[in-house]
């Protein structure tokens, strides 16, 4: 669900975004806004009994997918639009680790909001049957 919700809001952050938009704007919502959304629907959408380790693959995995998805898409994109026709290997090759870089920075912080959120509801739970 969290994979889903990335990809919404990356599609709507690609294509409805102000032309005022800095660069830190643009940082702030990709690798900080979105993957903190992405696991928070994650960590409410997961069921009880998980350990924030397991929340933390399931943020990393449909964060950085979502991630990954929008960055090749907007590199794609970008590629299309200059009309480079050179050396397409180095450009794929550059474009891959540079899309794979990206996917791992907001999967690590949906990771991390997925588990906090999920070791937070598993202890106030294991309290509660105590």
């Amino acid at each position: 669900m969290g994979f889903l919700a990335g990809l919404v809001l990356y599609g709507v952050g690609a294509t409805r975004s102000p032309y005022e938009w800095t660069t830190p704007v643009w940082i702030t919502l990709a690798f900080f806004v979105v993957p903190v959304l992405v696991g928070l629907v994650n960590g409410a959408v997961v069921k009880l009994p998980r350990n924030g380790a397991e929340g933390f693959r399931i943020g990393l995995r449909s964060g950085g997918w979502a991630m990954f998805l929008y960055a090749s898409a907007s590199m794609m994109w970008a590629h299309y639009r200059v009309g480079y026709n050179g050396n397409t290997g180095g450009v794929l090759l550059v474009g891959l680790v540079v899309a794979i870089t990206y996917a791992l920075i907001a999967g690590v912080v949906a990771g991390c909001v997925c588990a906090l959120l999920i070791g937070r509801r598993t202890k106030s739970t294991e309290q509660n049957t105590e």
